[in-house]
């Protein structure tokens, strides 16, 4: 089934997980852009998909998204999303970075979260640095979800943070899964400065692990 959809992006990557989750808690699909979206991108995503909410951080040169045509939905309403329910629709752009919409059902986002877990092990004395950026299917249902799922701790960095910051970020919050592209674990590599990270247990990119 089709539901309710709104148009997702914040700079600050705990932000934009938030706004995820208070779209599910109320029935209503995310549509989770990237950071890289331009307006043009955006206003050319609204005319496609039709959100009723728009809940972006900068300015968009656009009316406001429509009104709901019905109330919101109680938390307790909102949970029943069924297995073929749409539930979140994301961004992939291949080479050509135009965006491309893939929509992805309750089921599907269920079991890429619960699988990814336990093929990694994630538990909750687990501290999980989430390096690539929510707008990327691995960094927000890959870590984020995943994690949280198994009652891990998630510790997000802003993407294009320098590398020595989230160097110090490993060491100062006890990570012990680290997650991030393969370009930052190059810069990771880079700054690196032979001292053991005794605490890290695992590196995932994408969704291969290390």
């Amino acid at each position: 089934a089709i539901r309710r959809r709104a148009l997702v992006r914040h700079q600050n990557p705990a932000e934009l997980l938030q706004r995820v989750f208070a779209c599910w808690s109320r029935g209503v699909v995310p549509v989770v852009l990237r950071d890289s979206t331009t307006v043009p991108q955006i206003l050319e995503c609204r005319e496609r998909l039709n959100p009723e909410f728009i809940l972006i951080d900068d300015v968009v040169p656009c009316a406001p998204a429509r009104a709901p045509t019905q109330r919101a939905p109680t938390l307790h309403e909102a949970a029943d999303f069924h297995p073929r329910d749409e539930a979140l629709i994301l961004c992939t752009s291949a080479s050509t970075g135009a965006p491309k919409f893939v929509a992805l059902p309750a089921e599907s986002v269920l079991l890429n979260a619960t699988t990814i877990a336990r093929e990694l092990e994630f538990c909750a004395g687990d501290r999980i640095a989430v390096i690539t950026p929510l707008g990327f299917a691995y960094g927000l249902m890959g870590a984020a979800v995943a994690g949280l799922m198994a009652g891990s701790t998630i510790v997000m960095s802003k993407a294009g943070a320098a590398p020595p910051l989230v160097l110090a970020l490993i060491r100062r919050e006890g990570i012990t899964v680290v997650q991030g592209p393969p370009s930052m674990f190059q810069f990771l590599m880079a700054g690196w400065r032979g001292k053991a990270f005794e605490g890290v247990r695992l590196l995932t990119t994408g969704g291969e692990a290390l």
